[in-house]
């Protein structure tokens, strides 16, 4: 693996953890200063405040559902590929489980830019869910998505 592919993807394993573990300021330095956050419901945040904000308001929602007192998001399977010198994508399938079981499941569709020292950071992330089991969180918060 090359060092570019292997960077993107700590980077993009380092997303869920981070955002598990309730750390929005951390999620958000995963991104440029002008990347884009965009939710299954058409929700799009832009900028490192707008990105914080959206992931604090769903921290705060998983909070008060009893559903959602343990969430993790596990990553199975994950391909980037360079889309010139400075810039790549990545698809990275993912499951939720919560304490209640399976909840969603789907792929992360990210767009990434080096930096200037070299290392990358999400210039826009899609969350795309493709499926939810029946009466789960997801289906409940998102009910038209």
């Amino acid at each position: 693996m090359n060092t570019d592919a292997g960077d993107i993807q700590h980077l993009i394993a380092r997303y869920p953890v981070m955002s598990d573990l309730g750390k929005p300021t951390d999620v958000v330095r995963l991104y440029t200063a002008e990347g884009t956050l965009e939710l299954p419901d058409g929700r799009e945040a832009r900028g490192h405040d707008a990105i914080r904000d959206l992931i604090r308001g769903f921290h705060a929602g998983i909070a008060e559902d009893a559903r959602t007192a343990h969430v993790r998001h596990h990553v199975t399977s994950h391909s980037s590929q360079s889309a010139g010198i400075d810039k790549a994508t990545a698809t990275t399938y993912f499951l939720v489980v919560t304490n209640s079981g399976i909840d969603h499941w789907g792929q992360w569709q990210d767009w990434l830019k080096r930096t200037l020292d070299g290392g990358w950071r999400l210039h826009s992330r899609k969350v795309v869910v493709e499926g939810a089991v029946e009466g789960s969180w997801f289906a409940h918060a998102y009910p038209d998505a």
